[in-house]
């Protein structure tokens, strides 16, 4: 009787078939990354740089693809470039481009991760105060062929200059003949920043937080959250160790002092609607100021502290400073969008300290030794500086003793009374 053949057909039936399935899927698999990198080369570059031009509102340049693999790709320069609306500009010599190719291929939608290396950056302010002129939106339903999702954005190793507006600034400090000795704030250069911003909600919602460290010493780091709407509602938290004070401050909006030296660390939470900020909370501790407080005719100097934000004040807690010549204790608050409302306790300082300060004129000899309590109330654009001064010891004014001595005087307009 003879052996079935079946069983032998069988099997070469079972290789031809595996075999063709292999090839079947060697073929898929070789069309799908022919076709993953016929649309990196030709089509990816483009839809990012139509992906950011659409979150920003304005023309991103995107550079031609330098490597590739199934996972990511590497894209040359790139630019965010000025404007004549705006001067704000970036340049990006490398920007890298992860994502995940099977969520690609099986359903055509596209999760970027893109990572912006070595970017430089230059942000000015305008003359309203405003920082950044992007009106970031949120993303439409995407219609093409290919679903566009932008996950999240890094920038590695970024310089940032930021140049505050001159004439903000003098106009915040032109009080009297001030604003004459108040130079323009120089550019605030940051360098090392690393960061991410990742978008959540249909790019409805960005959280975001960079680190970096000014050129003038330092480390800062920034946390927050915007919610891309109409009104922009944005917070942010802010954390400063041994800033230079000189730079900084210009940065702080609202705030009349002009600082020279010192250093400030601050932990402070500011919310914005646009650019107008609406609140903030918060500490900044000084130490060593050198500066001019807008109003006043002399300079602070050794000025130490902690200021206290609320709402749209400052308070004034623990701080001493010393004003022309005369130590001073300070408390009180300065309201960034109305007045002063400041107490300062002067020390026993003798009779050279305040002609000097004062800038008083005695005819006779004096020899005295006085302390005061005085106020700073007013406009921030016009303050008056009121007090009373009294002896604290027997005086002598042109061989004259006196066991006490009281004067009122106030001084607004530059006019003493």
């Amino acid at each position: 009787m003879n052996k079935s053949p079946k069983p032998k057909i069988l099997g070469q039936s079972l290789r031809v078939s595996a075999a063709i399935g292999v090839s079947l899927i060697l073929l898929i698999a070789v069309g799908g990354i022919a076709y993953l990198r016929y649309f990196v080369n030709n089509k990816l570059s483009p839809l990012v740089a139509k992906e950011l031009s659409q979150l920003i509102n304005r023309p991103v340049e995107i550079g031609s693809v330098k490597s590739f693999s199934l996972t990511g790709l590497r894209i040359g320069a790139s630019a965010l470039p000025a404007s004549q609306e705006d001067p704000d500009l970036a340049t990006v010599p490398e920007v890298s481009v992860a994502y995940n190719p099977l969520l690609l291929l099986s359903t055509r939608t596209l999760n970027l991760d893109i990572t912006l290396i070595n970017p430089e950056l230059y942000v000015e302010q305008d003359q309203a105060g405003n920082w950044l002129q992007l009106k970031l939106k949120t993303k439409p339903d995407s219609s093409g062929p290919i679903k566009i999702h932008l996950d999240n954005i890094r920038i590695r190793n970024a310089s940032l200059v930021l140049v505050p507006n001159p004439q903000k600034r003098a106009k915040l400090m032109a009080v009297g003949n001030l604003a004459a000795k108040t130079p323009p704030p120089a550019p605030v250069a940051i360098r090392k920043l690393n960061g991410k911003a990742e978008f959540s909600n249909q790019q409805k919602q960005v959280n975001y937080e960079v680190t970096g460290q000014p050129d003038s010493g330092g480390v800062v780091n920034i946390q927050g959250e915007s919610l891309l709407q109409s009104p922009l509602r944005t917070k942010i938290f802010i954390r400063g160790t041994d800033l230079a004070a000189k730079p900084i401050m210009p940065l702080i909006p609202n705030v009349p002092i002009e600082a020279y030296s010192g250093q400030i660390d601050c932990n402070l939470g500011i919310e914005l609607e646009e650019t107008e900020v609406l609140s903030w909370q918060g500490t900044a501790g000084f130490k060593n100021i050198t500066g001019q407080l807008a109003g006043l005719q002399k300079g602070i100097s050794g000025a130490s502290g902690i200021l206290k934000f609320r709402e749209l004040a400052v308070d004034l807690d623990n701080t001493v400073a010393i004003y022309g010549q005369l130590p001073l204790r300070l408390a009180g608050s300065i309201d960034t969008e109305s007045e002063y409302n400041l107490s300062i306790e002067i020390p026993p300082a003798n009779q050279e300290q305040f002609i000097k300060t004062l800038d008083l004129e005695i005819p006779v000899p004096v020899m005295a030794e006085a302390a005061g309590d005085l106020r700073v109330t007013g406009a921030l654009n016009n303050p008056i500086l009121s007090g009373v001064v009294a002896t604290t010891k027997t005086s002598r004014i042109d061989l004259v003793d006196f066991s006490k001595i009281r004067a009122e005087f106030k001084i607004e307009n530059d006019i003493l009374t």
